[in-house]
């Protein structure tokens, strides 16, 4: 049994055990049982992650970089991780003594957490490169394990001394005003000291603790809170570098409540016995002190005891305030952000002002994002617009945007693998065009799955438009701001289901067409609105970066000093409103614009000059089903008529649907006029819905000639046509891009291929050179230049050909922008064409 197979069995024993432990303790026992397992499993999750990293990462980094003798490189590996693991004994014994060893320790640990996160965020950034770039993005930096894993190791290391840095730094003192309405003029003024989280224990001395207490003492405070964790170990062994806040200095004296660290090692009460007798604090145990007329401090026990089975300790905000007199301000003490959103919870406006910690900011800047994840608020001043309850938490509030980055790109890849395995085994047992059915079936749930994650986006930006500053829409109420968030959010949910149901749509043989045509609308809106979203969501996470810095602030201000900007960049309300006007007026343009019809013409000179020029009309990307009708093939067909063609070619995509659903769709084709007749080539839609077999029987009584894989010659001009380059992944036997085709043209002809996705050029053109040819013309369709305004940067950023006439080697190639659209009936001005083509 290998590593992994023996970790698995030891954690569920240890599982197992500890959950009988925690049944069997009772009091301040379960509290320490608790944190023991709490240890144990960041133990056991340490050594399975450090496993994984060195026989996945490290050692190709040793092989890259250290060919000759890496025993050197290991040694300080498995070093580091051994003092990682050893660090949190530190807890329970003394370590004034040996501050050297305890030090370097939580060193390592600070050392290990930032190598695998940064090798985490490496990995997953090397799957996004793989799934989602094009391969000729794919550059070997961007793919590199060894080079990611060496970069993170030096991040790593930069960031653990910068952070050992920044803690013998100064201690910084922070100043902030806060505005009491209810506060009575003569507590006007009054000034508190709020400490917190200063874990006297491992790394915490008698040195730091001076340090503490001389800035505060040279502040001359009124008074003091010191909202949890301020102890990390047990009184024995802490007690003689705690008691030098017996010296804190103030008007009215020190106040103190419960953090978790608190109840995590020692016997709670022990701790408060201390504070109580040998400190002389004020401790706050679910009580309240009025401090002076017109001002009451309170504190809750720590958040955390909900988890815990001691008696008399839980957080009881309710009992925390009895006895206060209502006509006083009321400032509570609760360490952990969260209990604070539970206090608003349970007694609206009834505290004041909430003093809190326990976040650290994150401590480490990769940890950022999992304070955020797990705290209501992260730093600074708070305030709720409704209760008027403010709060105050110690931190850096700039990871909303990343914990919710990584909760979508997290489900994304969690459905895709799901949905990749389940349709690896569904598609196992499936031939024939059936296969390549139920992959568009499945291709169709990873598309609905990957824009349910991303409406994540939307709903974040859309009802931003429901926080403070309140500057275009304010409510009166919080019952009235939550009814008209409700109405809203009814109508967002009904908006995306229909967007994301919109493709699903496309699996049933009978949708009502108003229902059909309005969910694919909703499809548009969707695209826009998500534009918007990620635009103004994501920018306003750089602006908030950037006021971190004071270079940042200053860059800000002069942008600001524009007030259209000030509002682009400050304010929710506007962003969003603009969000919806920006969308609804650009799909109504586009939804008008979708079927009006341009023609496009332009002329080819060949290798071999005609004696007589020929007119090749183009149409491609009709897509018949969905949301186009008879009417719009029929607009088609008698403006192809009135152009009066040699030759007409439909170049793919030409319905989206089974036979027997659309054929009177599609019936105007009959219709079509040419000289020398009508053909067609296959898309990639022509395999999604039901058997092209089918299709190709009854083009063919229609008059339209299908060319797969096979030529037609008029005069000097062999017209080669091409199955689609993904119809090989259409389960289809025999059938596939044949390049083959090629060479059945005479050597002396000009040569115009039909090929629906331009992606396909490169290789029409390499397989030219092997048969001793040369292709002249490329005719492609495929990209719709986009559809939408919105896509166009991604399209032409993504594909290799976007839109328009491109030189591939010796030969031309032509990408058309459709004539028509998929799903939502909307498209860019001007870009449903008809392309007539003349030849010389």
């Amino acid at each position: 049994m290998g590593f992994l197979g023996r970790w698995f069995i030891f954690f569920l024993l240890f599982q197992a055990l500890f959950l009988v432990l925690r049944c069997i303790a009772t009091g301040s026992k379960h509290a320490q049982v608790f944190r023991i397992y709490e240890l144990l499993n960041i133990q056991f999750f340490m050594a399975l992650a450090s496993y994984l990293f060195f026989h996945y990462r490290y050692k190709l980094f040793l092989q890259k970089f250290c060919q000759t003798n890496d025993t050197i490189l290991k040694f300080i590996y498995f070093f580091i991780i051994g003092c990682a693991h050893l660090a949190y004994i530190g807890h329970y014994v003394r370590t004034e003594e040996i501050p050297g060893i305890a030090l370097l320790c939580f060193l390592s640990v600070a050392f290990f957490i930032h190598l695998m996160i940064f090798s985490i965020g490496f990995t997953l950034g090397e799957h996004i490169v793989y799934w989602i770039l094009p391969h000729r993005l794919q550059h070997p930096i961007l793919t590199s394990k060894s080079l990611h894993t060496g970069i993170a190791v030096c991040l790593s290391v930069l960031l653990t001394f910068y952070g050992v840095l920044s803690t013998r730094s100064d201690i910084n003192v922070y100043e902030v005003e806060v505005q009491l309405k209810t506060l009575p003029k003569s507590a006007d003024g009054f000034t508190i000291a709020l400490i917190t989280d200063v874990h006297i224990g491992p790394t915490v001395h008698k040195h730091r603790v001076k340090q503490i207490v001389d800035i505060v003492n040279s502040l001359a405070v009124d008074a003091v809170a010191i909202s949890g964790d301020l102890v990390d170990g047990f009184v024995y062994n802490l007690d003689d570098v705690a008691v030098e806040l017996a010296n804190l200095k103030t008007k009215y004296g020190v106040y103190y409540a419960t953090g978790n660290h608190e109840y995590y090692h020692d016997d709670v009460d022990n701790w408060l016995n201390f504070f109580r007798k040998n400190l002389s604090f004020n401790v706050l145990h679910n009580e309240n002190r009025v401090v002076k007329e017109g001002l009451c401090i309170a504190g809750v026990d720590d958040y955390h005891t909900r988890k815990l089975f001691i008696e008399g300790h839980s957080m009881d905000p309710g009992k925390a305030f009895k006895e206060c007199p209502d006509n006083h301000t009321l400032v509570v003490l609760a360490h952990q952000p969260n209990a604070a959103i539970q206090i608003m919870k349970l007694l609206p406006n009834k505290a004041d002002l909430i003093l809190s910690g326990h976040t650290h900011a994150g401590q480490l800047y990769v940890l950022w994002p999992v304070a955020y994840l797990g705290n209501s608020f992260l730093h600074g001043l708070y305030q709720d617009v409704l209760t008027k309850t403010q709060g105050m938490s110690t931190g850096v509030e700039i990871c909303k945007t990343i914990k919710f980055t990584l909760i979508i790109v997290a489900l994304i890849f969690t459905f895709r693998f799901i949905l990749n395995r389940i349709s690896f085994y569904y598609l196992s047992g499936i031939t024939g065009y059936e296969y390549g059915n139920a992959k568009r079936m499945f291709s169709i749930f990873q598309l609905v799955s990957l824009m349910a994650n991303l409406s994540w986006v939307i709903y974040l930006h859309m009802f931003s438009f429901f926080n403070p500053p309140f500057t275009l829409v304010s409510f009166k109420s919080r019952t009235e701001l939550k009814r008209a968030k409700r109405k809203c959010l009814y109508l967002f949910l009904f908006v995306m289901t229909g967007s994301h149901m919109a493709y699903v749509f496309y699996l049933f043989p009978y949708i009502p067409w108003p229902l059909f045509e309005l969910f694919n609308i909703f499809c548009g809106l969707w695209m826009h609105l998500f534009f918007c979203s990620v635009m103004f969501y994501y920018s306003n996470y750089v602006f908030n970066i950037l006021k971190l810095f004071n270079w940042g602030k200053v860059y800000s201000g002069r942008l600001w000093r524009c007030d259209l900007l000030h509002l682009f960049i400050n304010d929710h309300q506007f962003q969003v409103v603009v969000t919806i006007t920006f969308t609804v007026v650009l799909c109504f343009v586009q939804w008008v614009s979708s079927d009006k019809l341009t023609v496009h013409k332009t002329s080819f000179q060949l290798n071999h000059p005609l004696n007589d020029s020929i007119r090749v009309l183009v149409l491609s990307d009709l897509h018949s089903g969905a949301s186009v009708y008879t009417d719009q093939i029929a607009s088609v067909v008698d403006r192809v008529n009135e152009l009066d063609p040699d030759l007409i070619f439909l170049v793919g995509d030409t319905v989206d649907a089974p036979v027997e659903q659309i054929k009177d769709r599609v019936e105007p084709l009959r219709h079509l006029r040419s000289r020398l007749g009508t053909f067609l080539v296959t898309g990639n839609h022509e395999y999604y819905y039901g058997n092209w077999g089918d299709w190709v029987v009854h083009f063919g009584e229609m008059g339209i000639n299908v060319l797969q894989n096979g030529i037609v010659v008029v005069g000097s001009t062999c017209f080669v046509g091409l199955n689609d380059i993904s119809s090989n992944k259409s389960g289809i036997s025999n059938h596939f891009m044949d390049l083959k085709a090629i060479s059945e043209c005479k050597s002396d002809h000009n040569i115009v291929v039909l090929e629906h996705n331009p992606a396909a050029a490169p290789k029409i053109v390499n397989a030219s050179r092997e048969y001793n040819r040369t292709v002249d013309l490329i005719v492609s369709g495929h990209t719709h230049a986009g559809q939408f305004y919105v896509l166009v940067p991604y399209v032409y950023w993504a594909l290799p050909f976007w839109y328009g006439v491109y030189d591939v080697g010796p030969s031309k190639l032509l990408v058309s922008a459709g004539t028509l659209y998929q799903t939502a009936p909307m498209k860019m001005l001007g870009m449903s064409q008809i392309w007539v083509l003349t030849l010389k």
